[in-house]
């Protein structure tokens, strides 16, 4: 028996007990026996080095502490197909069918075209209720991992409170590794590795929150981790994914494979992603009406920023209700006519899963508050305006219909975006479903939206905690990473400072396309020029968090030209891998970013110097491998030559707080 299929450069083939899946970069292949199947083959083809002992047994799934298995299972079939959404690039997947006694199991593997890694999940369905399925192993490869290190990264949510968004864990594997993160590298001394991304919430903000999420040892890693405690009879339910992939090149060609993934895996829409935004929250609050908001519409058109935001306070409802008749008489009428004449898109901020707990849709429906088993609401929020939000209950499906045409009358009346500050995932157990219902039931929401109107699309806040920032979230728009205002303690997390945002983007970049990032600036900073203030958030999409009518003349006057010049780069920047270069910014470094394509070896580097007594710095851009020249775009300095990544480059920068922009092509 052969089975084959194809999408782009992704093939699958069957060949008798022989199941094999791959495409330019990697290839994985199973043999089928009667109680299952296991992975016998795990190639990088870059490297020709093949991982695999041969030794995987993958046809089962594990009780609560990961040791015994739940039942035994047996192999039934397997197909492929590509698998396409309106949300994510298409894929070739396979799908590994497994029957016991009243359960059925379906084991999927997804590659994407030219991408380095093959992600899995888990389907399952069961004829009875059944629990303990927290630390199920989605994924389990036996590797030849002798000699290797392994770093595990993990994550942080709830960046109002923090500046320290990432923690990096090392370990030797000497002996067995439980390990917290969302990232895992495993690497030789060569500089060979594998890595695995689990597809998740950070750890602290996942359904429910497990000890460990990889399990790492000489002879191979496991992804852990369903996302689901109970399996209710009947219903079908997806496990967190894990992508597991090869790189050589040591840790950067670890990112870099990593980014790879990421770039096939992510779809991004240039005309929808790609974003240079105004927020008027960070200024006016809730204080806005409807001349303040075409004030700043008006103003961002004459700046070339793309997108405002009318953030909270647009009703008096904070959520569900209409226009405020006082600050909005005439509805959203006149700002949106304005803003299609001017070409400025606008985003409205929301809440899918709150309602103001006295709007009259709740008085004909009191049964759509989510409520717990003993009928408490399980969800209350004291809000603006001395509004109370109470928590909806998105499994209701009469709620959730309203829910979605409430988002598809604010689109069809000209808002493209929506900002989402959306719940607390922990607290929705109730009596319509669990917590993972209520994650489904958003994820459904935003799908059909965005398959309702290609244009609409998300900004997901992130700075509270359990949510779905890093999972979902990016397949239906982009994150706001954090608030950061003017009018706080020097020394407070959420105040303002250039070098502390720049940081932030730095520490992350490696792990969360910066593409996928809304980064703020506050313009006016004593020390800092307007252009300087903008190329601190140039590799993610820019967001003036501010009220642009109090931004000054000058500032203006630089920041027109400084976003023309940016806007014809933005694109060809987005089409790199970003990554960190220089040293972590703290104020007085030399640091930067690298935009890389490694189709094409072209790319952008971004440096930066900070208040450094030192003119120059010597840098050295990754994945240069034949002599290069660095052209700057932001001014006529001489351009520079770079033999190979370990030669480096010279960059000098004429006094503290400056910057330059500089385009790359190999040769």
């Amino acid at each position: 028996m052969t089975d084959q299929a194809h999408y782009k450069d992704c093939y699958f083939a069957r060949d008798g007990e022989m199941v094999t899946l791959g495409n330019s970069r990697i290839e994985r292949a199973w043999r089928i026996a009667r109680r299952g199947f296991g992975t016998v083959r795990f190639v990088d083809k870059t490297t020709a080095r093949d991982w695999a002992t041969g030794k995987s047994f993958e046809s089962r799934l594990t009780t609560e502490v990961g040791l015994a298995d739940l039942c035994d299972m047996t192999f039934s079939d397997v197909s492929a197909e590509v698998v396409r959404t309106p949300v994510s690039e298409a894929c070739l997947r396979v799908r590994f069918a497994l029957q016991a006694d009243g359960l059925a199991v379906w084991k999927c593997f997804d590659i994407y075209p030219g991408a380095p890694a093959i992600r899995a999940l888990v389907e399952v369905r069961s004829d009875i209720d059944r629990s303990n399925f927290d630390y199920t192993q989605v994924e389990s490869l036996r590797l030849d991992l002798r000699g290797a290190r392994a770093a595990c990264v993990e994550l942080h949510d709830l960046t109002d409170a923090t500046n320290d968004l990432v923690t990096v864990r090392e370990a030797d594997l000497d002996e067995p590794r439980r390990m917290r993160g969302n990232y895992l590298f495993v690497e030789t001394d060569s500089g060979d590795g594998v890595f695995a991304y689990k597809e998740s919430p950070v750890p602290n903000s996942q359904l429910y929150r497990l000890y460990y999420d990889f399990e790492t040892t000489r002879a191979g890693i496991a992804g852990i981790g369903a996302g689901f405690h109970n399996l209710p009879a009947g219903q079908v339910r997806k496990t967190y994914a894990f992508a597991t992939g090869v790189y050589a090149g040591g840790r950067d060609g670890g990112i870099l494979a990593l980014k790879e993934y990421q770039k096939s895996r992510y779809k991004l829409v240039p005309e929808r992603d790609y974003v240079i935004s105004a927020n008027s929250w960070g200024s006016y609050y809730t204080d806005i009406d409807e001349a303040k908001m075409i004030a700043e519409v008006e103003a961002a058109a004459e700046l070339g920023i793309t997108t405002v935001g009318v953030d909270a306070g647009w009703t008096r409802s904070v959520m569900g209700g209409e226009p405020n008749p006082e600050t909005f008489p005439n509805g959203f009428g006149p700002l949106t006519k304005r803003a299609k004449e001017l070409g400025v898109k606008l985003e409205l901020w929301t809440i899918p899963n709150r309602l103001d707990d006295q709007l009259e849709v709740l008085r004909d429906h009191p049964d759509w508050i989510a409520r717990t088993n003993n009928l408490v609401p399980c969800d209350t929020w004291p809000s603006y305006f001395d509004t109370r939000l109470v928590g909806i209950d998105l499994c209701h499906p009469d709620c959730y219909a309203w829910m979605r045409d409430y988002y598809l009358r604010f689109y069809d009346m000209g808002f493209e975006r929506f900002k989402i500050d959306t719940f607390q995932c922990d607290r929705y157990d109730t009596l319509l479903g669990d917590l993972y219902d209520h994650y489904e039931a958003l994820r459904r929401l935003m799908e059909e939206l965005v398959t309702l109107r290609p244009g609409l699309t998300f900004t997901q806040d992130s700075t509270r905690t359990n949510r779905p920032i890093y999972d979902y979230y990016m397949d239906y728009g982009i994150i706001f990473l954090e608030n950061r205002y003017m009018n706080r303690p020097a020394d407070a997390n959420g105040r303002y400072h250039p070098w502390k945002t720049l940081r932030n983007l730095w520490q992350i970049a490696p792990y969360i396309p910066p593409q996928k990032l809304n980064m703020e600036l506050i313009d006016d900073q004593e020390g800092y020029s307007p252009e300087y203030l903008l190329a601190t958030v140039m590799v993610a999409n820019p967001l003036f968090w501010e009220a642009l009518a109090g931004v000054s003349e000058e500032s203006r006057a630089a920041l027109k030209p400084a976003i023309a010049l940016y806007k014809r780069h933005q694109a060809a920047i987005y089409e790199g891998c970003i990554l960190p270069i220089g040293d972590m910014p703290d104020g007085t470094t030399w640091t930067g970013f690298q935009s890389h394509n490694p189709d094409t070896g072209s790319g952008y580097l971004l440096v930066f110097r900070e208040d450094n007594p030192q003119e120059s710095r010597r840098f050295y851009p990754k994945f240069v491998r034949t002599p290069t020249r660095f052209v700057s775009v932001t001014d006529d300095s001489t351009a520079l030559t770079c033999s190979a990544s370990e030669d480096g480059i010279e960059v000098a920068l004429p006094h503290p707080r400056a910057f330059r922009l500089y385009r790359y092509d190999a040769s």
